[in-house]
């Protein structure tokens, strides 16, 4: 009775500290002001709102544990994409885009894969996700690539931030990675810190391989890159850190960090970025398939978990990029108005 208590206490209090520590680590990078930062505040209240209220009604009272975990996760989603939109963008395109990216995308997301037994991906795809990345990360990703697709982010000269301040992002997302590690192991223990230390090196790994990448093309740095690096890496090993050896953590994790950099793009840092998440999480996903003991191509001498990976996380993206960008398109920005009619 002690050891379920237990789990139950862990579970949703680890991944509410996931989602505080991921919106920490997108607001640290992000860094909204004056009329944008009481827009980003409207529009994270109705998220929270949105995410909570949605996965209730999906997934009822019947595990609490399981249901506040995904809440958190659908809330937490939903104020990284109201942070990540366009300064430009008013608030009441800013609180629709990022409530019903919330409630359409991630809550049902977090419901399948946090509170099914099995997750829903795994029985019918068969795509592992150990820590949630696929509700945390890629849900929100493609909501933010939809949105940004219909109403692209301004070409502007990347205002250099101070390197304390980005390396602070990096360790809150890569906290954020960790937290959902133990949200999902709903305890610490021995095999729990293994985990955890893998996911420190894909985070090392990852950041260095998709920062190296941007090098390697000659493009300008953006604040986001080390922190989308060190993210994409840890959550990669963490899809499934228990069957990896420390060779195929470091592959897993540079994989992520390299595909998600080269695809990161130039013009459009923040939607490029967005893109270089899922693509790093997909690329991640292939070589921990290659690679993992018992699920690999190594074990099994199939293709099939590769492809189910892939799938899992071009499924999700998919759906998000299709909302954000109905939502997008639908609502007008904030310049658009305040234009008076003429004449």
């Amino acid at each position: 009775m002690s050891a379920l208590s237990s789990v139950s206490v862990v579970t949703p209090v680890a991944s509410l500290a996931a989602a505080l520590l991921l919106v920490a680590a997108v607001l640290v990078v992000s860094d909204p002001r004056g009329r944008a930062r009481r827009s980003v505040a409207v529009a994270a209240v109705v998220a929270v709102l949105a995410g909570a209220i949605a996965t209730l009604a999906l997934a009822g009272t019947l595990d609490v544990a399981r249901t506040t975990s995904a809440a958190a996760a659908a809330s937490g989603g939903g104020v990284a994409i109201a942070l990540l939109l366009p300064y430009r963008v008013g608030s009441v395109a800013r609180s629709v885009c990022a409530g019903l990216g919330a409630a359409l995308v991630i809550a049902p997301v977090a419901v399948v894969q946090m509170v099914a037994v099995p997750p829903l991906l795994e029985s019918s795809l068969g795509a592992v996700d150990l820590a949630g990345a696929v509700p945390r990360l890629a849900a929100p990703a493609g909501v933010v690539v939809g949105a940004l697709l219909v109403r692209p982010e301004r070409e502007a000269a990347v205002a250099r931030t101070a390197v304390g301040r980005i390396i602070a992002a990096c360790v809150l997302g890569v906290a954020s990675v960790a937290a959902s590690v133990v949200a999902a192991e709903g305890r610490v223990d021995d095999v729990t810190a293994s985990i955890l230390g893998a996911v420190v090196v894909g985070a090392v790994v990852g950041a260095a391989g998709w920062m190296l990448v941007v090098r390697i093309a000659g493009r300008s740095a953006h604040p986001a890159d080390a922190v989308a690096g060190s993210v994409v890496g840890s959550a990669a090993v963490a899809l499934a850190a228990v069957a990896l050896v420390p060779v195929a953590v470091v592959a897993v994790g540079v994989a992520a960090g390299v595909v998600g950099g080269a695809l990161r793009g130039a013009r459009r840092p923040v939607r490029g970025t967005a893109v270089g998440v899922l693509a790093g999480l997909s690329a991640g996903g292939v070589v921990m398939a290659l690679l993992a003991e018992g699920i690999g191509f190594a074990a099994t001498g199939s293709l099939g978990q590769a492809g189910a990976q892939v799938a899992a996380v071009a499924l999700v993206a998919i759906s998000g990029v299709v909302v954000g960008a109905v939502c997008a398109l639908g609502i007008p920005s904030r310049r658009r108005q305040t234009e008076r009619p003429r004449g």
